[in-house]
């Protein structure tokens, strides 16, 4: 029993367009398990494409593509807006760049056009990309304020004139 199970999640996963794996990990819990839901969103769009859905179909699967990021940039954004990340801003525009481009998505499938290829390379290489250079920025930064500090620099720190930034 505990075999098939196995057999049945190694099959999945050779379909799957897109796998988790550690390169991806930010070492923020929360938003690593956001990121593995829209892995499995973006698969779960593959499997319909490669399964020849009706457009209706692919619309309800990108509907829940579009909610998720929207959840999910809400989230890390607020994440960055806590932690004073100086880039929020550039972070944000490609977030937006995002959701524009899965809105002009919407707009094919309705109009009847074939969305396939474009869109999977976009969703996996913008995914792919996006969490190894700009998240990893931001949980870079995040992760540096929140390092102890030796006690050299926690003195030094302590030296420097009001309102200057550590």
């Amino acid at each position: 029993m505990q075999r098939k199970g196995a057999v049945a999640a190694h099959e999945r996963n050779m379909s799957a367009i897109i796998q988790w794996s550690d390169k991806l990990s930010l070492g923020i819990p929360e938003i690593d398990g956001q990121h593995k839901g829209l892995i499995d969103v973006i698969n779960e769009l593959w499997h319909a494409i490669v399964s020849r859905k009706d457009a209706n179909y692919l619309l309800g699967i990108l509907n829940k593509l579009e909610q998720y990021t929207f959840a999910h940039f809400t989230a890390e954004e607020a994440v960055m807006r806590v932690e004073n990340y100086p880039r929020l801003r550039d972070h944000y525009d490609e977030h937006q760049k995002f959701i524009g481009h899965l809105k002009g998505t919407r707009a094919k499938i309705e109009n009847g056009e074939e969305i396939a290829l474009e869109l999977l390379h976009f969703l996996t290489d913008w995914l792919v990309k996006h969490i190894q250079v700009s998240d990893k920025d931001y949980s870079n930064f995040i992760a540096e304020r929140q390092r102890p500090k030796s006690i050299f620099a926690r003195f030094f720190g302590s030296l420097r004139p009001q309102g200057a930034r550590s």
